[in-house]
């Protein structure tokens, strides 16, 4: 049976870590409403795996500096065959996925891996794309790849660490093309991080709509629990995450 499939691919730093916190939160409520909040394998909520499956390994990215990563062609298969076979067996008429990594995604062989992963051929695709001020975007993930200690930006213009003025990763265009060009123009949406912002102080429910969320099930602006910042709460609340996270893995 044909899915309406949602991927929503970031950018990073505009609250994709927040949103997916709150899908995985409802999940119960999302199932009722006919939605399911895929289920990650290397993540519970973050599903890296689908880009990790895709992008060129020279390219570099957080993930591939914590994770020890296996060939490109086994995380390729292995993702695949997961997908497919829940695609198939799962109940839901529209499913989400969300992994912010997918927006380093841009050349034809890293989009044809995604696409042989999603089979626009048999399910309806939908492409969310958060897009924020140039400057502010590589600003935060400056601070957001300083947080570890000892990980520092790269001084390689090919790497995804690379946040200088002339970083590969603000060529918005150059984004949006490649997710056109393998989804098809109507496949692919926008949101104005700022604009959203600026109007009611908070992208969640924008970025919620977008995903087909039914309006009783968004929260207020400001309401939700805001995620991936640096205060200690926060930090302790994503260690507890990833712990559940291997757990599930490991133990199931």
């Amino acid at each position: 049976m044909s899915k309406n499939i949602f991927i929503h691919i970031g950018t990073h730093k505009t609250g994709s870590t927040s949103l997916q916190d709150y899908l995985s939160s409802n999940r119960l409520s999302l199932i009722s409403n006919g939605i399911c909040y895929y289920s990650g394998d290397l993540l519970l909520d973050n599903h890296i795996e689908l880009y990790l499956s895709c992008i060129d390994r020279e390219k570099d990215s957080l993930a591939q500096r914590t994770i020890d990563m296996v060939p490109l062609d086994i995380l390729f298969d292995k993702t695949r065959a997961k997908v497919s076979e829940f695609l198939t067996d799962c109940q839901a008429e529209t499913i989400i996925f969300s992994t912010e990594g997918l927006s380093l995604l841009r050349t034809d062989m890293e989009m044809s891996r995604l696409a042989q992963i999603l089979d626009p051929s048999a399910n309806n695709i939908n492409i969310i794309c958060v897009l924020r001020n140039k400057a502010d975007y590589l600003s935060a993930y400056r601070k957001q790849i300083l947080k570890v200690p000892r990980r520092k930006p790269s001084d390689d213009p090919r790497s995804a660490l690379y946040v200088e003025p002339d970083s590969w990763l603000i060529d918005y265009d150059k984004l949006l093309e490649a997710y056109r060009i393998a989804f098809g123009t109507q496949s692919v949406h926008v949101i104005d991080y700022d604009i959203e912002v600026t109007k009611c102080g908070d992208v969640l429910p924008a970025s919620l709509r977008a995903l087909s969320i039914p309006e009783s099930l968004l929260p207020k602006p400001g309401y939700a629990k805001r995620s991936n910042t640096t205060s200690k709460i926060n930090r302790t609340r994503q260690l507890a995450n990833r712990l559940r996270d291997y757990i599930l893995r490991n133990y199931k």
